[in-house]
């Protein structure tokens, strides 16, 4: 029980607040920061938006195939199209929408989601921004499966059938040193990259939908609104030669090659 919603306390000028925990038959009183209590009267209504959002996808997903979960909501519009241009053959998984980085991030681990899936593999791809903490944090069984950026970094979930993708990063210079620190190693500026899946077709032909701000030092950062993407997606993207989807065909041939050895 509270007598307050996480909501009521975000906008309290206070720093400091007292949090009343029912333990056992007392009641105590702590005085704690507004962050820490926050978090604590609002993890229950995240757990019951997880689960609403898990149930969503276990009861939406077509049976009988692996799944490509996505960060964005305009992905799945993007990649198949991709694959469509890419592949003849009919795309041998179905890819989804995964409500975001945290809840992707949880999706790949949930032990329920894993029994839905009857043995057949998850993949989930996250952006290389920010979502790059989430993908981090996400144990592995072994060594990476991907290590090359240009390629999509890739893992596979400790303990589970679940492989996790960063978007892969085009050669494009103005979008490339948004991500590769050190073009030789590999070494990137993770979480503080800038790159979401739109910026793969960032080019002379479509920087028109892209914002660019100046930075410090000359810095440039590039940007495409929410409420832009999905038009982006069926309007733009699908008016785009082939060349401009080549860069997801390393990660689909590796996603094609742990659902062939599954199937063996």
């Amino acid at each position: 029980m509270s007598t307050h919603s996480a909501v009521t306390l975000v906008g309290n000028k206070s720093q400091k607040v007292n949090l009343f925990r029912d333990i056992g038959d007392k009641v105590n009183s702590h005085n704690v920061g507004k962050e820490f209590a926050v978090n604590q009267l609002s993890s229950a209504l995240f757990k019951v938006n997880y689960d609403k959002q898990l149930m969503s996808i276990i009861h939406t997903v077509s049976q009988g195939k692996p799944l490509l979960l996505t960060e964005g909501c305009s992905d799945p519009i993007i990649l198949k199209e991709a694959w469509s241009r890419l592949f003849e053959e009919e795309m041998p998984f179905d890819i989804y929408f995964g409500f975001g980085c945290e809840y992707l991030r949880k999706i790949l681990c949930d032990d329920k989601f894993q029994a839905e899936m009857d043995g057949l593999p998850i993949f989930g791809l996250f952006d290389f921004d920010e979502a790059y903490n989430h993908w981090e944090s996400l144990k592995s069984d072994d060594c990476p499966i991907e290590e090359n950026p240009f390629k999509g970094l890739c893992k596979k979930v400790k303990d589970k059938n679940s492989y996790a993708f960063l978007i892969p990063i085009p050669q494009n210079e103005v979008i490339k040193k948004l991500v590769i620190k050190n073009e030789e190693t590999f070494e990137t500026y993770k979480n503080s990259s800038r790159v979401e899946l739109e910026h793969l077709f960032y080019s002379e032909e479509t920087k028109a939908h892209f914002n660019v701000k100046a930075g410090v030092g000359g810095a440039e950062f590039i940007s495409i609104g929410d409420s832009q993407k999905i038009d982006f997606a069926r309007n733009v993207v699908s008016s785009l030669s082939i060349e401009h989807f080549e860069i997801f065909k390393p990660m689909f041939d590796l996603i094609k090659s742990k659902i062939v050895l599954e199937e063996a």
